[in-house]
């Protein structure tokens, strides 16, 4: 019932494998309408791979367990399921102590600017968050574990209560003894490709220099074009704890249905 295609290839010559289910005795995967969902668009939000491989191995259990209502679901339409878009980003999230927006290239290699840089300063392989007890602090010790840093929720304002600020590990370059900002290095972003209302650098961060500029993000948006019949569209990022979707169409037509998940 799955089939697994390369739909393209990361910057770095990584595989970009794009999952289909359906049942072929009722018809070819593209004859059908078609639920696509993606995840891990940005570097660090490796837990959208964990959702979509979830998803995935929900679906086979209840087709392994000959639910009715998945086998029918299956015999009349597609789901397509793309677990990792950042691959290469992934990779440097999550083998380096080091972090970036999308992908591990600078969108200007010739200006490092000025500010914060997170760094390994003592070298132990791993960039820390440093934790100063402060009465204002926004975050305290978890009650599950306390090296885990938590929330402090508004309404927290006990006098014996333990409260801290965080600080990340690393280094200010070309510091001028005063001016404290955040270095925008590796800011290429890859929720800031589509052509759709593109905008360059200086109208949105991290958009590089025209539409689908790195090369996985050109191969998901060519990929859906292919898949015309991809009728819903959810895409799993982290933070903020929301579910967006679109409105209606400017054209007065009813678009298809786009989710954008953050966890």
């Amino acid at each position: 019932m799955p089939a697994c295609t390369q739909i393209g290839q990361t910057l770095d010559g990584k595989d970009l494998l794009l999952i289909s289910i359906t049942d072929k005795s009722t018809g070819a995967h593209d004859t059908k309408p078609a639920f696509w969902c993606d995840g891990n668009t940005h570097a660090g939000e490796v837990t959208g791979t964990e959702c979509c491989l979830h998803m995935t191995n929900e679906i086979f259990e209840r087709l392994d367990a000959a639910e009715p209502l998945m086998v029918e679901m299956m015999s009349n339409s597609t789901i397509y399921v793309l677990p990792r878009i950042s691959a290469d980003g992934a990779e440097y999230i999550l083998t380096t102590p080091y972090s970036c927006r999308s992908s591990p290239v600078l969108l200007h290699p010739d200006y490092l600017p000025p500010g914060f840089v997170a760094d390994d300063v003592d070298g132990n392989g791993v960039c820390v968050t440093m934790r100063q007890k402060d009465p204002s602090g926004g975050t305290k010790l978890s009650e599950l574990d306390s090296r885990i840093m938590v929330q402090r929720d508004p309404h927290e304002r006990e006098p014996e209560g333990e409260y801290f600020r965080l600080y990340p590990e690393g280094t200010f370059r070309d510091f001028d003894g005063f001016t404290k900002t955040t270095a925008p290095a590796f800011s290429i972003d890859l929720n800031r490709h589509s052509p759709y209302e593109y905008k360059p650098e200086g109208g949105q961060a991290g958009a590089g220099p025209y539409p689908m500029y790195l090369p996985q993000g050109r191969a998901v948006y060519e990929s859906l074009v292919k898949h015309n019949n991809v009728a819903t569209l959810q895409s799993y990022h982290t933070s903020g704890a929301m579910v967006l979707h679109n409105g209606p169409s400017v054209t007065g037509k009813k678009p298809a249905l786009f989710v954008r998940v953050y966890i």
